[in-house]
């Protein structure tokens, strides 16, 4: 499907888009198609001691979740940087967010960050030209059928759908 040996198709939850000093990772999941094996990550940070109320409706995320399931994000990104450095292309979804704050906690880890992204927002845009941008809304109107979105597992496989999509009706995306 596509041309890369391998390819890391991301999503990131935050506790707050607007939180500059505290913003930490509180889900990070991923696929990983690597030699034509696939495999999914889903990590959650312990060290998260802030998520707004509004942030935890929409994610359905709490302190207590990321405590009880959650690792250190010192070894949350030391395990992101290992399954994400070496891909030949990062798929996100409106990736502004995601590629900030991955350059945040592998600067603050002293990681280096030259990672190739695509965002596959603007390939639908390009593409399909839909009415709405929304993952949940282009993702449903080509016929994924989860609803829970912002869980970010949920949200990789939505971004994989579209991928798939766009590979099989418009050809071998790069």
């Amino acid at each position: 499907m596509f041309n890369y040996d391998k390819i890391v198709i991301l999503d990131i939850e935050g506790n707050s888009v607007k939180a500059n000093n505290e913003l930490k990772i509180t889900q990070f999941s991923a696929i990983i198609i690597e030699k034509g094996q696939q495999r999914e990550v889903n990590y959650f940070n312990r060290n998260v001691n802030l998520i707004p109320p509004i942030v935890q409706k929409i994610t359905h995320l709490t302190i207590s979740k990321l405590k009880q399931e959650g690792m250190t994000e010192r070894r949350m990104v030391k395990q992101i940087y290992q399954d994400i450095h070496d891909a030949d292309i990062i798929y996100a979804y409106g990736y502004d967010f995601d590629k900030k704050i991955i350059s945040l906690m592998f600067e603050k880890y002293h990681y280096p960050n030259q990672l190739n992204w695509r965002d596959v927002q603007e390939i639908v845009k390009e593409r399909l030209n839909p009415k709405y941008l929304k993952l949940s809304k282009v993702a449903q109107s080509l016929g994924f059928n989860e609803f829970d979105f912002h869980n970010s597992l949920i949200d990789c496989h939505a971004i994989l759908y579209i991928l798939d999509y766009l590979n099989a009706t418009q050809g071998v995306l790069t």
